[in-house]
């Protein structure tokens, strides 16, 4: 007996707790249809704020202004 009482001291939480977190793929297919949507009316909006002929400009990051050896940044390591 009290084996079957610790048993389903056991068991129980657990199958409570499985129950309660099921997601069913509707669910799943509805979050990402309503983050799809954000996404693309903020990529929209984006878009429609900036200027046409900015649409090509591509941003150089610090590093990529430097030379790819910079003897202060980066010393030079003798080869062994």
């Amino acid at each position: 007996m009290k084996k079957i009482t610790l048993l389903l001291l056991i068991a129980l939480p657990t199958t409570l707790s499985l129950s309660a977190q099921s997601i069913t793929g509707d669910d799943v297919k509805n979050q990402f249809i309503k983050e799809w949507e954000r996404s693309k009316a903020y990529t929209l909006d984006y878009l429609n704020t900036m200027p046409a002929d900015k649409y090509s400009f591509k941003a150089m990051t610090a590093s990529a202004a430097l030379p790819s050896r910079c003897s202060i940044c980066h010393p030079v390591l003798p080869t062994l």
